[in-house]
């Protein structure tokens, strides 16, 4: 037997040998080595802010992050590499940019994650 955890892949294999089984089907897993599928998860705080804004992220894979903060129009005005991590916390310098919304984007390997930050 094998405990299933929720958010975790199990690849398996399914048979239907009517001399062995008659009409039922069995699955058979192809490894006890579970996958992890842990999503990227990412909070923000002070959300509104008025200086800076710590970013903190989790994942379940060790993968390059950047993160980007754009304009309400989509210009870029942050962007910072962070090299291969798996989770991790920053702090991003808003003072020096106007009062308004802001675009959050996380990208960790092929996972990203978009949040709104207002600036007061």
């Amino acid at each position: 037997y094998v405990d299933l955890n929720q958010g975790t892949e199990y690849p398996f294999t399914i048979s239907k040998d009517k001399s062995t089984q008659g009409d039922r089907f069995e699955l058979g897993l192809k490894s006890t080595a579970s996958v992890s599928v842990k999503p990227l998860a990412v909070s923000m705080t002070p959300n509104p802010t008025t200086d800076d804004v710590k970013i903190s992220f989790t994942s379940g894979k060790k993968e390059k992050v950047e993160v980007r903060v754009t304009d309400i129009s989509g210009i870029s005005i942050y962007t910072q590499d962070l090299g291969e991590q798996l989770n991790g916390t920053l702090s991003v310098p808003m003072s020096k940019f106007a009062a308004g919304i802001y675009m959050v984007e996380l990208t960790q390997g092929e996972q990203k994650v978009t949040q709104r930050l207002v600036k007061e």
